[in-house]
């Protein structure tokens, strides 16, 4: 399925809890430390991306826990 996942780059507090749950779609950035969406083409603040159930599963897991709540799924 596809999904559009993006990062709220202000709100980000670079504390890496979705990249632990969901490393399959997030990453931070080494630039600016802030997370990102991994798509084929590299690191995106927003990304539709494929997305298997289980990857969908961890990346809702990683909206929920957030401490910044950064991150939408739609």
């Amino acid at each position: 399925m596809i999904k559009k996942i993006s990062v709220d780059q202000n709100k980000c507090a670079s504390c890496a809890f979705c990249e632990g749950v969901a490393p399959e779609v997030f990453n931070l950035d080494p630039n600016d430390m802030k997370a990102k969406v991994k798509t084929p083409e590299g690191l995106k603040i927003e990304a539709e991306i494929e997305i298997s159930e289980e990857n969908l599963a961890k990346a809702q897991e990683a909206q929920s826990g957030c401490p910044s709540n950064t991150i939408n799924i739609n």
